[in-house]
């Protein structure tokens, strides 16, 4: 079949109309019928060719992020990180594309998000130890020898999560917390050693999207890729830790959240020769910030029936770590 007529060129003209794709093809050498074309991201559209994708914005406020996208796989691929696509190349020409746009090596393996409805409890904790190896490849660059454009603080801090990385309201977080939750003066003293330690890691170069989506994996569940630099920005180091981001899939184990945190700080702490915190305290940290929230919202009669599930897990999860931290 012509290239012309292929039902996967005519789906490029979704994205670039005949002319402009003449335009495209011209600039940036891609002569190929496309191995696919995808509509579903959420800020950006995709030609998919045999070894690169071609990354197209949105609208608007993606163009906005592609910025920041561009400047952060180029210090990440001279970094030497390479769980970060390479970057192939950047454009701005109007006549193609209204925003500007750019290509990425196309890296073989499946979305994480495809997969985990059909993974257990064993294939979880496969992912998460290859991912906090993962994360600790970006955390290690130094924020000072960063780009501007990445230099900034994290945009992706939910607000629950914002007040417990403030060192100066530890302590009456923690005592509301007890009021809350029903926490012992022990409790509060337990909570606080574990908070402390969280908040005092330096910050580092944050993802600030770490999830199911943005996860490339090879046949055996270890991570190859973690694609989309969309929000990078300076920040502690949990907030690439937030299971808050995820979709519903992984919270089919929160039970198992503890487990699962061990693999995933623990791969982690292991690649970056850290002691503290260790993951009873991440785990801990986590815990308390969700099991907070949902104790306000339930106080304030505003949980849902999802709402309320969780806040019975993150209840449980919290007692767990509040023992496993008093213990040590």
């Amino acid at each position: 079949m012509d290239q012309s007529s292929s039902p996967r060129t005519e789906a490029v003209n979704a994205i670039l109309i005949p002319p402009a794709l003449e335009r495209f093809r011209a600039l940036t050498g891609f002569d190929e019928s496309p191995v696919e074309v995808r509509f579903d991201g959420w800020s950006k559209l995709a030609i998919v060719g045999r070894d690169r994708v071609f990354l197209f914005p949105r609208n608007h406020l993606a163009a906005e992020d592609a910025v920041s996208e561009v400047a952060a796989l180029r210090a990440l691929d001279a970094a030497g990180v390479s769980v970060a696509p390479r970057l192939l190349g950047s454009w701005h020409e109007p006549a193609i594309y209204a925003y500007p746009f750019w290509a990425v090596e196309r890296v073989v393996g499946e979305n994480w998000a495809d997969l985990e409805d059909r993974a257990d409890a064993a294939r979880w904790l496969t992912l998460l130890d290859s991912l906090g190896a993962a994360i600790a490849t970006w955390h290690r660059l130094r924020p000072s020898r960063l780009p501007p454009e990445l230099r900034r603080p994290s945009r992706v801090v939910p607000d629950h999560l914002a007040r417990f990385l403030e060192r100066d309201h530890l302590d009456d977080l923690a005592r509301r917390g007890a009021g809350l939750l029903g926490g012992s003066g022990t409790d509060v003293t337990t909570w606080m050693r574990s908070l402390a330690r969280v908040v005092e890691m330096p910050e580092v170069l944050v993802h600030g999207d770490v999830c199911e989506n943005q996860l490339i994996v090879d046949g055996s569940a270890r991570v190859r890729a973690v694609i989309d630099w969309a929000v990078p920005g300076i920040g502690n180091p949990v907030l690439d830790f937030n299971f808050g981001e995820w979709g519903f899939g992984i919270f089919r184990y929160e039970d198992r959240f503890a487990e699962f945190r061990r693999a995933l700080w623990g791969s982690y702490a292991r690649a970056r020769g850290l002691t503290s915190p260790d993951w009873v305290d991440v785990h801990l940290w986590f815990s308390l910030a969700d099991a907070f929230q949902l104790a306000e919202a339930e106080r304030d009669g505003t949980l849902d029936g999802w709402g309320a599930r969780r806040a019975a897990s993150s209840r449980a999860n919290l007692e767990e770590a509040t023992r496993m931290a008093g213990e040590r």
